[in-house]
């Protein structure tokens, strides 16, 4: 479509990427409009999710969202820093698109575009009132499934422009290239993460093997209680902030369970990088708008 686009005999300013299912709010396209007049060039909208309520696996996506929506796009935002793009919901300036080119080589293609974006000093910003609400699989297993894709593309895109962006960042003293490049450690991130979480009941299980014990022994346990509140309880905070449904609240008792599942994906995904096989994630549910607000 991009390539066609070219060769249309109208030329646009912009250009937005949807996914066939998601649902946008009205206003969207009038705020990015808003961004584009400011002299934005790449702008990413609130990724919503359409279906958090259906079953423990999207109401985790969906408090996973919303954390990441306020305590870490629109945080960024707020530093001045890039935030990341979410494959839908984006906004791109068209003559920066056809002078850098779409030229996606791995499964993250809007991860890939954003990090090529920073290395030309572009950085894209967060639209937070700019809505859009995509379907998330119902069950663990496409969860899984779905996770495992991104994580492959990630480290594919981390091998080919971590260290690039960390020596840039360095060289020309440049924090929004260093922290791109920081960001692209994140799937070591999740296992670190799951290793702090598993120390922590590692701490808590009582008597252990002298080995565990010495690895254990290494800091107390109120330590790794604490490093672990400090992480949990920025979930109820963001749906706090966010406004979210009331229901929302009873999924973070699930929530550990659903961000442990990262570990075994993450794992998985770093000694399968090289594959590059899109596998395709159903979606099936029929929500309208309103219906997203009343729920």
């Amino acid at each position: 479509m991009l390539e066609r686009l070219q060769n249309w005999p109208v030329q646009y300013d912009a250009i937005v990427m949807f996914d066939a299912d998601n649902l946008v709010a009205p206003d969207f396209l009038q705020i990015m409009n808003n961004k584009l007049t400011q002299g934005h060039k790449v702008i990413q909208g609130y990724l919503g999710v359409k279906n958090p309520f259906d079953t423990w696996v999207t109401v985790s996506m969906g408090i996973s969202y919303w954390y990441s929506n306020r305590m870490w796009q629109n945080a960024r935002q707020n530093l001045g820093l890039s935030c990341s793009l979410g494959g839908t919901g984006l906004c791109i300036d068209m003559p920066l698109l056809q002078e850098m080119g779409w030229e996606a080589t791995g499964l993250t293609e809007d991860l890939e575009f954003g990090v090529r974006c920073v290395e030309r000093g572009i950085l894209p910003i967060w639209a937070h009132d700019a809505k859009v609400y995509d379907e998330k699989p119902t069950s663990l297993l496409i969860s899984m499934r779905q996770r495992l894709r991104w994580m492959q593309g990630h480290f594919h895109c981390a091998h080919n422009h971590m260290f690039p962006l960390l020596k840039a960042g360095v060289r020309e003293r440049s924090f929004a290239k260093l922290d791109a490049g920081i960001y692209l450690f994140q799937p070591m991130r999740f296992l670190i993460l799951f290793l702090t979480s598993l120390m922590m009941l590692l701490q808590l299980s009582g008597p252990q093997a002298s080995f565990m014990s010495h690895v254990t022994s290494l800091l107390p346990t109120d330590f790794w209680i604490g490093v672990n509140l400090f992480l949990y309880l920025q979930m109820p905070l963001a749906l706090f902030l966010e406004r979210a449904n009331w229901r929302s609240y009873f999924g973070l008792v699930i929530l550990p369970l659903f961000l442990w599942t990262w570990g075994p994906v993450v794992l998985q995904a770093y000694f399968t990088k090289a594959n590059n096989k899109w596998t395709h994630t159903v979606h099936k549910r029929a929500i309208r708008l309103d219906q997203i607000h009343s729920r």
